[in-house]
């Protein structure tokens, strides 16, 4: 005779099913396991070797930046600053002025202030670059440096490097007074500096020519973009990642079907047309045509296309889940990843 009753044992499956069920719901599909990379990611603190008294000339100054920093000064200085080039006198006049002008000084000691200990942003750089290693085992490491522009430029990347303009991520700072509107300048916080150098990395390595494509490539594009991210960032919210309010983001979830069945009604999947891209694809406080409501239509996020693009890379990951990120990457054909997603959102 059986020791164990059959009523033990289909508690005794059910517990273990159960047990099972709650253990897979914890877990992160991109919690990969990175312990074994080894980079070293550490921030250069551009800004305080500008400013820095320890040179006897601003001829040696820019000696020291140039070989230091290479190309970025060289970016920094002609597209943040927007002062002649290094090697000519008024490069030198123009460096002078920026950083002896009292502005300066005062927006310095204020990014000093509230940025003196960047170790705990280091360490999720860190672990965000290292599982860029391991799915893109190839790909190079950017060294990464911190600058202030006089609230210029948020992010400067070349092909080596990538900075981030500490002066635009002041938490305590109302950034509409600087001219930037409501739905840029909430997003000019601390908590988005991470997202934001490690997607504009991403968008380094993988540009698309926005001339040269249409609406629904450019969508898909920005959706594998989007996925990526989701896999190297893994503790943010898609909030944070997509920089959408939590309003937009159940707007998005509630008003999926209308989105798509917008996209189809007007015909834009395949327009190249760039109004059709701005409206859908470009920053603003809200996507215009989604409602006649108002209400309803500002709690819409601007760039919606990044959305639906982000949806469908996830569906298509779904169906094709031994897809690496470089296969995914190296997808040209945006209908045939839409048709093998069987994306069709329902009521």
């Amino acid at each position: 005779m059986c020791k164990y009753s059959l009523g033990y044992l289909r508690t005794s499956v059910k517990v273990i099913f159960f047990c099972f069920f709650l253990s897979s719901c914890g877990t992160n599909k991109f919690d990969v396991d990175i312990s074994d990379i080894q980079i070293d990611i550490k921030f250069d603190r551009f800004e305080k070797d500008l400013i820095s008294k320890g040179y006897g000339s601003t001829k040696e100054r820019t000696e020291f930046l140039q070989e230091k920093y290479g190309s970025f000064y060289d970016y920094f200085c002609g597209q943040a600053l927007r002062i002649d080039p290094p090697g000519t006198p008024a490069h030198e006049i123009g460096l002078d002025r920026f950083i002896s002008h009292p502005s300066f000084s005062e927006l310095f000691d204020d990014v000093d202030g509230n940025f003196k200990d960047l170790s705990e942003l280091e360490a999720k750089l860190i672990d965000d670059f290292k599982r860029y290693k391991y799915h893109f085992p190839e790909k190079m490491i950017p060294a990464v440096y911190t600058y202030v522009s006089g609230f210029n430029f948020s992010i400067i990347r070349t092909d080596s490097a990538i900075g981030v303009g500490l002066d635009l991520y002041i938490d305590t700072l109302d950034y509409t007074r600087l001219q930037y509107p409501s739905y840029v300048a909430r997003k000019k916080k601390k908590k988005f500096i991470e997202i934001d150098l490690v997607s504009s990395w991403l968008k380094t390595e993988y540009p698309i020519d926005e001339l040269e494509t249409n609406f629904l490539e450019q969508m898909i594009h920005r959706g594998k973009l989007a996925y990526i991210l989701d896999g190297l960032v893994i503790n943010e919210e898609d909030s944070i990642r997509l920089g959408y309010t939590p309003v937009q983001m159940d707007w998005c979830e509630n008003n999926e079907v209308r989105v798509w069945a917008t996209f189809i009604e007007q015909e834009v999947l395949f327009s190249s047309d760039y109004d059709v891209t701005k409206r859908y694809l470009g920053e603003g406080p809200f996507t215009y045509g989604m409602s006649d409501d108002t209400q309803e239509r500002n709690n819409s996020p601007g760039k919606i296309g990044n959305w639906v693009g982000l949806r469908i890379v996830r569906k298509y990951m779904d169906q094709f889940p031994e897809t690496t990120f470089t296969e995914l990457m190296e997808l040209d054909d945006a209908q045939k990843i839409l048709n093998k997603s069987r994306y069709k959102p329902k009521i």
